[in-house]
């Protein structure tokens, strides 16, 4: 895979202020393939937490992502203790990567594949939890699973009848009708028995 990086290159602090960096055994690697013209090929393990990449990277290239360090481009190329810091463009978009040390296994020319092999880095098949990156959810598909709401599909004839009398769309009629209504036996019966009771002052 070539990168578009920056036409700077050589070792700086990643943090500026001009402190001398840390040399790495891998920083000798890259400068020593500067210092003969050559572009240094790094491949790397994009599935670590320490590896900061567009996602789409990891996604194509896992453990095998491969970075060319052209010097014709500006790469804005830094080293530190962490690992090596660098500007890349991907489909002309331009991203601050990291490559953390022990993320390159191999750094290689470009042209003849001659370089050096980190065993110790080598990626393993299967990346220990802990050292793995974890993408965070994306804002939009939080947002869109807390407003989804629930429903169940209900046909016709699984409904219940419903049994509620229709509204009336005149209430001052109804309340007349029902006034007009005739007692019936039963209210009688309650009249009858409200008569037959008196009132006893001072109990």
């Amino acid at each position: 895979m070539t990168t578009r990086p920056p036409s700077k290159r050589g070792k700086s602090s990643a943090g500026g202020g001009g402190a001398e960096p840390p040399v790495h055994p891998l920083v000798r690697a890259v400068e020593e393939l500067y210092a003969r013209g050559a572009t240094p090929r790094l491949v790397i393990d994009a599935r670590r937490a320490d590896v900061i990449v567009p996602d789409f990277l990891r996604a194509r290239w896992a453990d095998k992502l491969v970075i060319d360090l052209d010097a014709s481009y500006p790469l804005d190329l830094a080293y530190d203790e962490t690992g090596l810091h660098v500007n890349l463009a991907f489909s002309g978009v331009v991203s601050r990567c990291t490559f953390g040390w022990l993320s390159i296994h191999r750094i290689i020319d470009r042209a003849d594949g001659r370089g050096i092999v980190v065993p110790a880095h080598e990626p393993p098949a299967e990346l220990p939890p802990e050292l793995a990156y974890v993408p965070e959810p994306a804002v939009t598909e939080i947002a869109a699973t807390k407003r989804r709401p629930s429903f169940s599909l209900v046909s016709d004839r699984d409904a219940a009848p419903d049994k509620t009398p229709p509204v009336s769309a005149s209430p001052e009629k109804e309340a007349s009708q029902t006034e007009a209504k005739p007692l019936s036996a039963s209210d009688e019966e309650a009249k009858a028995r409200r008569a037959k009771f008196r009132v006893i002052d001072g109990g």
